[in-house]
């Protein structure tokens, strides 16, 4: 790694990331929160005091520590279809980490800056980005994105570039964000000629080729990440189990040759579960897969278990599942890029009277608890296999 390039990617990552908890502009309802994190990982709450720690922090840890993992945010629910307020998400796991963070088991890139009107640049105006730029850079000239999934598209395919080993744990946002993400780590891999596969933890497939006429989003980001695999069975579907076309939805992933995992009946039981399980294990044996990015959208967990989501169903998996699989993978081949998606702390209310629970723990506290607790394990696993 030269130290010029080193230069050079922080002279351009530095003007459209912000410190933890900063990415949302003006969002003063998180206000009180962000600051808990401030103080939590900096001992400051002043933002001018935080920017220039952060930095410092993150340049250190990234030239002594670039074979540990690195955390990023995208607090953008644009891509979203049923209800928006996953933007919020990042915030409150990011408050459950603070121990990890002074531990150093990861270090912080912060937030992409997400102006939240905005998904992808291609979507814009010459116009319209300019003007954007000019609030976001002070320079409507100068040639950056300035959409929350191309900014990450650009930041990655940089990162990766610079540090072709680098991991990222990614907190999202609704899933529309794991498209870059995953995109520029396939594509990283493959200059490498890495075998890899893509395990998504999700209730639905995402095999839509678009929403509305919009290509990028919630419900169509899978579909589009097909053309960079391998293969299509590379990308493995666990927990699905809901649609508003089930016929439909397996169809399309028969089609395009997605290796997908449907429960029996409507509810995913302890059979199904093992079955998949043993089935995924398999193939990542016997396809000789290295390495395994992993997108988990908590919506596939019960609504028992999580109901601050945009889209919360019965019928799930349950956390001690997911880990369970988190460990399976982790036998079979190196974790080394992961998302969480879709934690929206501040839409539970409507959710509980949706799905009729009501004696569940205080929302969004119990979605927050089994997210972090996912996030917690995925540190552990891609910290302990960087000598594997």
């Amino acid at each position: 790694m030269e130290n010029k390039n080193e230069v050079e990617f922080f002279q351009r990552i530095f003007y459209y990331l912000t410190p933890p908890g900063e990415g949302v502009f003006k969002n003063f309802r998180c206000e009180y929160y962000k600051k808990k994190i401030w103080e939590g990982y900096f001992g400051e709450s002043s933002l001018s005091k935080v920017e220039k720690i952060w930095r410092t922090q993150l340049m250190y840890f990234f030239k002594k520590h670039a074979d540990r993992v690195f955390l990023l945010a995208i607090p953008s629910d644009v891509g979203a279809g049923v209800q928006r307020g996953a933007n919020l998400g990042p915030i409150f796991l990011r408050l459950q980490l603070v121990d990890f963070f002074k531990k150093r088991l990861f270090g912080d890139f912060g937030d992409i800056r997400v102006v939240p009107q905005l998904l992808m640049d291609e979507y814009l105006s010459e116009s319209i980005i300019g003007k954007v730029k000019k609030v976001l850079y002070g320079n409507e000239k100068i040639k950056l994105p300035v959409s929350p999934l191309s900014i990450a598209d650009d930041f990655t395919k940089n990162l990766f570039e610079l540090c072709p080993e680098a991991k990222v744990f990614v907190l999202g946002g609704d899933h529309s964000i794991s498209y870059p993400l995953i995109k520029n780590w396939l594509l990283a891999r493959r200059r490498r000629n890495i075998r890899t596969a893509v395990v998504v933890f999700d209730a639905h497939p995402d095999l839509a080729s678009e929403r509305l006429g919009v290509e990028i989003s919630y419900t169509s980001w899978a579909y589009h990440l097909l053309k960079f695999l391998e293969d299509p069975a590379d990308l493995i579907q666990l927990g699905l189990r809901e649609s508003s076309n089930l016929k439909r939805e397996k169809k399309w992933g028969k089609i395009n040759k997605v290796s997908q995992f449907w429960p029996k009946n409507e509810r995913w039981s302890k059979k199904d579960f093992e079955i998949s399980l043993e089935k995924i294990s398999n193939y990542l044996e016997t396809q000789k897969i290295e390495e395994i990015y992993v997108s988990l959208d908590i919506d596939v967990l019960d609504s028992s278990f999580a109901l601050a989501i945009e889209n919360p169903s019965r019928g799930g998996l349950s956390p001690v599942q997911i880990l369970k699989a988190l460990d399976s993978l982790d036998k079979k081949a190196k974790i080394t890029g992961a998302d969480i998606v879709e934690i929206a702390p501040f839409v539970t209310n409507f959710k509980k009277n949706l799905v009729g629970d009501e004696n569940v723990r205080d929302e969004p506290e119990k979605t927050i608890f089994e997210a972090t607790s996912f996030g917690v394990k995925l540190l552990g696993l891609m910290n302990a296999n960087k000598d594997r």
